[in-house]
């Protein structure tokens, strides 16, 4: 399994489908990840929301939310930019459209 991640190749994700999987999650994390993703500006890639914003997106208890938008910048996913204002990871995650191959 473990050689499966390391041959180089992309994974294309439905996102629609995947985000049901995930939001069968009660993971903190996890509702955070999506709400991220589903509110990042496609052209620039900045996620562009305060805790406050986050904490009434997603439900996750405020008090949390730092907490986990710092691994998440731990784990690269996210750069802070300034108070409110992430970059999201380009080769992580990014806008694609139908057709497009690779990354």
């Amino acid at each position: 399994m473990e050689d499966l991640w390391k041959d180089g190749n992309s994974w294309v994700i439905e996102m629609t489908s995947f985000k049901k999987v995930l939001e069968c999650s009660e993971n903190s994390l996890i509702k955070i990840v999506i709400f991220i993703i589903e509110n990042t500006n496609t052209r620039t890639n900045l996620f562009m929301k305060s805790y406050t914003d986050i904490h009434n997106g997603t439900g996750v208890d405020y008090k949390f939310i730092p907490k986990i938008m710092k691994q998440l910048q731990e784990c690269n996913f996210i750069t802070k930019i300034q108070n409110a204002v992430w970059e999201v990871n380009y080769s992580i995650i990014r806008k694609s459209w139908r057709g497009m191959r690779g990354f």
